[in-house]
């Protein structure tokens, strides 16, 4: 948890704003049940809206990826006792969850900002948008049918 906040932190957050991002990924990761890492979350969000505009961004993108892998390592620090240790098979589920829901999100909001954000100069692209957009509803759909039905 401490690589991915304090990564995301130095692409969004400079000066002594980094410093305070860095910190609370260090409790964030220290103490999992002060819910840091969540607080973490929102910090990220609202420094990346300081960043220029400039449309779809490699830094957007990576930040899209991080703030939902930070929020899947912060819940799975919850539901480990303290010195827990996790079989690498355990993690397969999330990790195909996480790749169900951000590639269609990443397309998603790559081409809403490449259409939408001011200067989007591909117009021709919102036809995806709406697929992208409906390919992440019928995935979170199925992800919460699946989760919700009786095993």
């Amino acid at each position: 948890m401490l690589l991915v906040g304090a990564g995301l932190a130095g692409i969004v957050a400079h000066g002594f704003w980094l410093f305070a991002a860095v910190v609370l990924a260090v409790v964030a990761t220290s103490s999992p049940r002060t819910l840091a890492a969540w607080g973490l979350m929102v910090y990220l969000g609202v420094a990346a809206l300081t960043l220029p505009h400039d449309g779809w961004t490699w830094r957007f993108a990576l930040l899209l990826l991080g703030l939902h892998v930070l929020h899947v390592v912060a819940a799975f620090s919850l539901a480990l006792p303290s010195g827990g240790q996790v079989a690498v098979r355990v993690l397969a589920a999330p990790v195909r969850r996480l790749v169900a829901i951000q590639v269609p999100a990443q397309a998603l909001a790559a081409v809403v900002l490449l259409t939408l954000a001011p200067g989007g100069e591909a117009p021709h692209l919102r036809p995806v948008a709406v697929v992208a957009g409906a390919a992440l509803l019928v995935g979170v759909v199925l992800l919460v049918w699946r989760w919700r039905a009786p095993r």
